[in-house]
């Protein structure tokens, strides 16, 4: 093999680097980008931090004459009709500005307005602009929801699953009670396969994550508003990020209050699905990472109701297999 000495490039094997004056010189540049400030050095996200492939995403030509639309906006001083016509005036400005957000608080920093008691509502319209080619989840999900039901029977093998869907037959519960069962059910046919190497003590072990902590990472159920606190501080403890996740007072077969964590924030609905639904626009109008314990979950989600497809989406042969027994 012939080299040319200014440009020679030798890729290396399973155990060395590649070497050569084109893989030195492409290092070299990099070095000297990210000293000089022109390429940002690269960070260990965790799931609070906005995603790279924001980054990718090119921006909308912003809309022009906004700044009484800003004022209102920051000032808070409109009625919530007013609101939704300024915030609808100002979506590209602010979708430009989400995208340069390290963290989602820089986001609420400069626009508390989410935070508001209807505040999703906001979520609604940033997220139907910036995903117009997503397909209405709540009527794709009442179309398979008997299909999807009568997987979940055949499919579902751990005792306590099976338990729950004999009690769903059982007891006479409202629609609520239904998809409350149904996106708990679905933990146990998309079964997790994700591991994270964890250190105590200077030890490192390799943990599992089970159908427990993929259910407990989408949606919580206690008695009392108090114990959800209690479990939101206890996770606060911890120092792990909290990604929006659905909380339920009362039990999976007889919901009685539901609401949408976030970032500080709690949106009151009126539906589980409803719910599912605010939790899934925050976390992709946020750039942010679905939850490790049940990201499985998520992408099925995403595939089957929103028909949303990224270039960062993992393949899931599960996810793809339940899609498929569903639609054919």
């Amino acid at each position: 093999m012939f080299k040319i000495l200014e440009i020679y490039f030798v890729r290396g094997t399973t155990d060395t680097s590649p070497k050569g004056k084109l893989y030195a010189k492409y290092f070299n540049s990099l070095r000297t980008l990210k000293k000089g400030g022109l390429l940002q050095k690269s960070k260990n996200n965790d799931n609070t931090k906005i995603l790279t492939n924001s980054e990718q995403e090119s921006n909308f030509e912003s809309e022009t004459d906004i700044d009484d639309h800003l004022s209102s906006i920051r000032h808070n001083t409109c009625t919530w009709p007013d609101l939704e016509i300024h915030w609808q005036a100002t979506v590209k400005y602010r979708l430009n500005h989400i995208k340069t957000c390290e963290n989602t608080k820089s986001i609420m920093d400069t626009w508390p307005n989410y935070k508001f008691p209807l505040g999703y509502k906001l979520i609604d319209i940033d997220f139907k602009f910036k995903f117009s080619q997503c397909e209405n989840m709540l009527t794709n999900y009442d179309k398979i929801y008997d299909k999807l039901l009568s997987l979940v029977k055949v499919k579902v093998k751990d005792p306590a699953a099976q338990k729950l869907l004999t009690e769903m037959e059982n007891t006479n519960i409202d629609d609520n009670g239904r998809n409350a069962c149904i996106f708990y059910l679905i933990h146990s046919v998309l079964v997790p396969t994700s591991k994270i190497m964890k250190k105590d003590n200077n030890k490192r072990s390799l943990i599992k994550y089970s159908i427990k902590d993929s259910q407990t990472s989408f949606i919580i159920f206690a008695y009392t508003v108090e114990e959800i606190e209690k479990t939101i501080s206890a996770l606060r403890e911890k120092g792990d990020p909290i990604q929006p996740f659905v909380m339920v007072v009362g039990t999976i077969l007889k919901p009685k209050e539901i609401l949408v964590f976030f970032d500080y924030a709690k949106f009151k609905v009126y539906s589980v699905v409803r719910a599912v639904d605010i939790c899934f626009k925050i976390i992709h109008l946020f750039h942010l990472k679905y939850p490790l314990q049940c990201t499985m979950v998520w992408h099925f989600l995403q595939k089957m109701l929103y028909k949303l497809e990224t270039p960062y989406d993992t393949v899931f042969p599960q996810v793809s297999k339940l899609i498929c027994e569903l639609i054919n």
